[in-house]
């Protein structure tokens, strides 16, 4: 008998030696013979098999280790780095882990975060694939239920992120917010938010959700200006801290931020539309171009053979097998995107509604005058599109909005040939003169755009130019944390720093170009300056830098040239030109408050949008 067998660890020799009796269930076994000699352990093993199999399992795992070690032995091979595995290490190895061991935590917060990040419901974690998964990634994971997840594991994320978007905050000298309201169409609950944007002690931007907190009652003015001021105030937000909030153009949230006493301004896409809506959009002409054409994109959007049909069409007569788009009533850039993808399937579209039945033929049709139209339209619109997609971005600035009007003005000036577009130009320039008008008149316009080394003020009368200066430098002595001395470097400095900015590839026929060709090159100042008034002065003597160029890079590769006015560039140059930020946060938040998350309560919801929105504080 060899009790060096694995098998013995599961079995003793009872007071009578030829029999065995089995440490699991207490079975006695014959252990095949009447004396030591004839004893063998078959019998011991077939019991294991057959009543024990996990166990028999680790029998043989251990008879396989013995082997490969006594192969390696008898070899005279060294195995490196290796040892025989024992049989508590190999149990060790398949025992479960604990709920709160350091390993399982961790596998918690993945789940946790994957839920946050990739808009999961609680309920995956019940889901019979997701469970196979994790028992083949790792069979030791022991799945906890969702109400782990939801009052435990998330809670603990949000408090963490929290404490870390709470730090930078605290941080920033200066905060931009923005803020709205939406309404969950699964169960119309109102929901408010607040995102805040600053520029930080490295001249990067920084930006983060703070909430999107449930909305009960009548939307006020009142009631909407007391919700706005206890999220500022959990957060240990004064309003003195606040450069700006952006907000849409609604009479309750422009009284709410009035009473709240905070420094306010309309969202810039919100007034670019109304624009567009006044001049061009609200034409009887082109109000019923707008209704065929989302009749014709209706029918092929409610009719597979339909659209069967168009791709056939399209491929005969070689053109791209693109969907056309229908467009949302509240977003003037989808009924352009409409228009132009109807102009681009033109051919196809009228083959199609060529060879309907009389019935579609007729309700279909669209006239030559009509297609020149929505040609014309398309034209004029384009530039619009640009710009949208410009201040829609995360790096977009405040900074941009005087400038990019008054290239669009430029742009609409050109000489037209077409008298039929030349009448809805004049009428689109007197819209945008009457909506935009006021913004020359209001100073954070014009410091903004003077603080950016793109723009400075050149784009401004004699006369504006002048009061712009004054008011930038009322700007930087107010926006002083401590009396400071600037020493100017040789202009050389500038020239080469600038040759370290990435520029991107200039757009041939963007509507920009109207701009670049009136910006001068002037020659550089290499004064030194040892007071604000002359370091405004040299920072404005100098030329503007590329518009492709991020104004942070140059600020923070300059600061030192300019250390009082880059405190007011921090302020000035933090603020989004759109409330964009909210609404992208709403959309977040309709994919978590979807049908499948519908019972979640306002907290839980609030946890993971923000820690959606605030990824980048994860890490």
């Amino acid at each position: 008998m060899d009790k060096r067998s694995p098998i013995w660890n599961f079995f003793k020799i009872c007071d009578d030696e030829t029999k065995a009796m089995c440490e699991v269930c207490n079975a006695i076994i014959s252990r095949g013979g009447n004396s030591a000699k004839s004893f063998t352990t078959t019998a011991l093993n077939n019991h294991l098999s057959y009543k024990h199999p996990e166990e028999f399992k680790l029998v043989k795992a251990q008879k396989a280790a013995a082997v490969s070690a006594s192969a390696s032995s008898t070899s005279g091979i060294q195995q490196t780095g290796r040892t025989e595995q024992t049989l508590s290490e190999f149990i060790n190895k398949k025992k479960k882990w604990s709920i709160d061991s350091p390993e399982a935590q961790k596998v918690h917060r993945a789940i946790g975060k994957m839920i946050a990040v990739d808009i999961q419901p609680y309920s995956i974690v019940h889901d019979s694939g997701f469970k196979e998964l994790i028992d083949v990634l790792e069979s030791r994971y022991v799945l906890p239920s969702r109400k782990f997840f939801s009052e435990k594991i998330i809670p603990d994320m949000y408090d963490t992120v929290r404490d870390r978007v709470q730090a930078a905050i605290n941080e920033a000298a200066y905060l931009c917010l923005t803020t709205d309201t939406w309404t969950a169409q699964t169960t119309t609950t109102s929901f408010m938010s607040l995102t805040a944007h600053w520029i930080d002690e490295k001249f990067a931007r920084q930006a983060a959700v703070l909430h999107c907190q449930k909305f009960d009652g009548q939307h006020t003015g009142i009631r909407l200006a007391d919700a706005l001021l206890d999220m500022m105030n959990r957060w240990g937000i004064e309003n003195q801290r606040v450069h700006l909030v952006i907000r849409d153009g609604g009479a309750n949230m422009v009284k709410a931020i009035r009473d709240a006493n905070l420094p306010s301004v309309s969202c810039f896409a919100h007034t670019l539309q109304l624009a567009l809506h006044d001049a061009i959009l609200t034409q009887p002409s082109v109000s019923e171009l707008i209704t065929l054409s989302r009749k014709i994109v209706g029918h092929f959007r409610h009719s597979s053979s339909a659209t069967s049909s168009l791709h056939a069409i399209q491929e005969q007569l070689g053109l791209p097998k693109h969907q056309l788009h229908q467009d949302v009533v509240t977003r003037w850039n989808s009924t352009y995107h409409m228009l132009d993808r109807l102009i681009e399937q033109k051919r196809a579209v009228s083959v199609y509604v060529a060879e309907c039945d009389e019935k579609y033929n007729k309700a279909l049709s669209m006239t030559t005058s009509q297609w020149a139209l929505a040609t014309r339209i398309v034209a004029i619109l384009q530039p619009f599109d640009q710009l949208t997609k410009e201040i829609s971005c995360n790096n977009s600035c405040f900074s941009m909005i005087l400038p990019a009007v008054q290239a669009i003005l430029l742009y609409l000036q050109k000489d037209v040939s077409d008298e039929g577009i030349k009448k809805t130009i004049s009428e689109l320039i007197a819209s945008l003169l009457r909506r935009f008008s006021g913004f020359y008149e209001n100073s954070i316009y014009a410091v903004s755009a003077g603080l950016d080394p793109r723009f400075k003020l050149r784009f401004l009368n004699p006369v504006q130019q002048v009061q712009a200066k004054t008011d930038i430098m009322t700007a930087t002595l107010l926006c002083q944390p401590t009396s400071s001395t600037a020493t100017a470097q040789p202009s050389e400095f500038l020239r080469a720093a600038e040759e370290q900015l990435p520029t991107k590839k200039q757009k041939k026929d963007d509507f920009w170009n109207s701009w670049d060709q009136l910006q001068p090159v002037e020659p550089q100042n290499s004064d030194q300056s040892v007071t604000i008034e002359t370091e405004v002065n040299n920072y404005l003597a100098e030329p503007c830098i590329s518009r492709d160029t991020d104004p942070l890079d140059w600020w923070k590769i300059n600061m030192t040239r300019f250390p009082s006015l880059c405190h007011a560039a921090k302020r000035y140059l933090s603020a989004p030109p759109t409330s964009v930020p909210s609404e992208r946060l709403f959309s977040t938040a309709g994919d978590t408050f979807s049908e499948t998350r519908s019972c979640l309560n306002a907290d839980n919801m609030e946890r993971l949008v923000f820690l959606k929105a605030n990824t980048a504080f994860m890490h």
